[in-house]
């Protein structure tokens, strides 16, 4: 598990493939794919993200909205190192809800 503020930023897309970007450049990815971050999410494409902001407050999401499949479940779980404490509580609550 990663530092708070030092997980992974990206996209994880249904297939299992994860798409690095800096923290707040989602919608430049998006862009760069020809659509939005909301049309990528409605297509279960996952937002994953980490920062530590200048003022120490950090925080880390990863956006799960709808079930993952089989394929972003295993790299989820592959790649459990590299999330922080927050990112792995919302993969937690996730999977509370029976979305694993």
């Amino acid at each position: 598990m990663k530092e708070e503020g030092m997980g992974l930023n990206g996209w994880l897309d249904p297939n299992g493939i994860f798409y690095e970007c800096k923290y707040g450049e989602h919608h430049v990815l998006a862009s760069h794919l020809q659509t939005t971050g909301d049309a990528l999410q409605d297509k279960n494409w996952i937002n994953i993200n980490s920062t530590r902001h200048p003022t120490g407050v950090t925080e880390g999401i990863v956006g799960i909205t709808a079930k993952p499949t089989t394929k972003q479940i295993k790299w989820i779980n592959e790649n459990m190192e590299n999330f922080d404490t927050h990112q792995i509580n919302d993969i937690n609550i996730a999977k509370g809800l029976n979305y694993f």
